[in-house]
């Protein structure tokens, strides 16, 4: 499944944030890179956003006839 804009940028600033706050869990790393996403400039979502774009598109190339099915 091809990841979205956030996801993208989650796994690219993790680093950064566990860095600044060594010993933090993860659901507090979530916290907080959910919240300096929400403070980006546009500009730099929009990179994130052309980024899950390709990422897409190269999965759906890949996989034709994939479709997200959630385990409920």
């Amino acid at each position: 499944r091809p990841r979205n804009s956030f996801m993208i940028y989650r796994q690219n600033r993790r680093t950064e944030v566990v860095a600044m706050r060594p010993g933090i869990n993860d659901s507090q790393v979530s916290v907080i890179l959910g919240e300096m996403w929400r403070k980006e400039k546009e500009e730099v979502k929009m990179l994130y956003r052309d980024l899950a774009n390709e990422e897409k598109r190269i999965h759906s190339l890949k996989y034709p006839n994939y479709k997200y099915q959630p385990k409920r």
